[in-house]
């Protein structure tokens, strides 16, 4: 969900991978896994990068999304190399160029 200051809805859509029932989760230890785990506006706020959790077979969707409709411009989906691991994606001070980090549950992380 993105909600502006203002607390109006921008945009709402279920993530690929989400469970509609509040008694039974899909991750019963790992509630995080649900939904998605990572978005992040480039420094243009023209494109919004996003990252879901496919399954638990430890896939992950990778989106990148045109801001002014929302529209998936570009998707892969990519093996999660940790198991269980939480994806984050932040600047690299490049333009149109965003660094995405897997962080493991131990102290495993890597920068993609």
């Amino acid at each position: 969900m993105i909600v502006n200051f203002e607390g109006q809805v921008l945009f709402w859509e279920k993530p690929p991978f989400w469970d509609e029932s509040p008694q039974t989760t899909i991750f019963p230890d790992y509630p995080r896994f649900s939904g998605f785990q990572s978005c992040y506006f480039d420094e243009d706020e023209k494109r919004l990068w996003c990252a879901a959790r496919l399954s638990a077979a430890d896939e992950v969707e990778l989106q990148l999304r045109r801001v002014d409709d929302w529209s998936i411009v570009d998707k892969d989906v990519v093996k999660d190399p940790f198991s269980l691991s939480y994806f984050l994606f932040s600047p690299t001070g490049e333009r149109n160029v965003a660094a995405l980090s897997i962080a493991a549950e131990t102290d495993c992380m890597d920068v993609w």
